[in-house]
């Protein structure tokens, strides 16, 4: 705990912007004691907003070590705040997300852990709801990643919290429907563990889901295998990156057989 924390806090915001990496990451240190161990201070304070907006920056910041304690920070202050970051996933799942596919262990596991927290505490309508704003994301690579904290979500006490009906529900049944013929095989499994999950864990019935998707894809769905744990590392960065440079070199042979197809007439 700080032994000042509200001097802290009125040092947090000029110390996150500055320049100089070493401030930047002790004032993110100082964050996270204020998030964990302050935290009314922080709700009560009326800079939370910024300080998410400032976080967001450093996440993308080209130091890795700034970037990943952006992410812990993050992640802290989804644990120290709870339902109070509900204004906030939207955007902060935009760049998780991204950050969980990067090709960098070091920040993806981060990344992950703070995803991890967003799931367990805010509210679970709100935080499915930011991760399906991600659905139509042209990255394979972000796509998967959605669908798997979607299953996790679902997956874990949080589960039980969601309507069977609402904006956010019936979002989700009509993502489904192109997420179990995506591109990348991580996806279709996870978006058939979500429909499996749906009707198990009696958050939807059969009936609703086949509204949307047909009986077939349905019954396929129930008789596959579901992802042990939360499944967040079944997401294999290197088979899936393997998976997308099959595709591109598919693509460009395609591209390639036109052009000749092409000149030939």
């Amino acid at each position: 705990p700080s032994t000042s924390p509200s001097q802290d806090l009125a040092k947090v915001n000029h110390g996150l912007e500055t320049q100089e990496w070493p401030d930047v990451f002790y004032t993110l240190n100082t964050l996270r004691k204020i998030a964990l161990h302050h935290s009314n201070l922080l709700m009560n304070a009326g800079v939370l907003h910024n300080i998410v907006r400032l976080g967001i920056k450093l996440i993308d910041n080209l130091r890795s070590a700034v970037a990943k304690n952006a992410m812990l920070t993050i992640g802290d202050l989804f644990m120290g705040l709870g339902k109070h970051m509900d204004p906030e996933v939207t955007v902060l799942a935009v760049s998780l997300l991204k950050r969980s596919s990067d090709s960098s262990v070091f920040l993806a596991e981060s990344a992950d852990a703070a995803l991890q927290r967003m799931i367990e505490f805010t509210s679970a309508s709100r935080c499915l709801g930011a991760l399906l704003a991600n659905g139509d994301n042209r990255s394979p690579l972000i796509r998967a990643k959605m669908t798997c904290c979607v299953y996790a979500l679902l997956n874990s006490d949080k589960g039980h919290e969601l309507p069977n009906s609402g904006r956010e529900m019936e979002s989700l049944k009509a993502r489904l429907a192109k997420l179990v013929q995506d591109q990348l095989p991580e996806t279709r499994a996870f978006s058939k563990n979500i429909v499996r999950c749906l009707i198990e864990r009696d958050i939807l019935s059969k009936d609703d889901l086949e509204s949307h998707l047909s009986s077939d894809v349905v019954s396929k769905a129930l008789a596959a295998p579901l992802q042990p744990g939360n499944g967040f590392h079944k997401v294999s960065r290197q088979a899936s990156h393997s998976n997308l440079s099959s595709l591109r070199d598919r693509d460009d042979a395609a591209s390639d057989y036109s052009s000749y197809a092409g000149g030939s007439r």
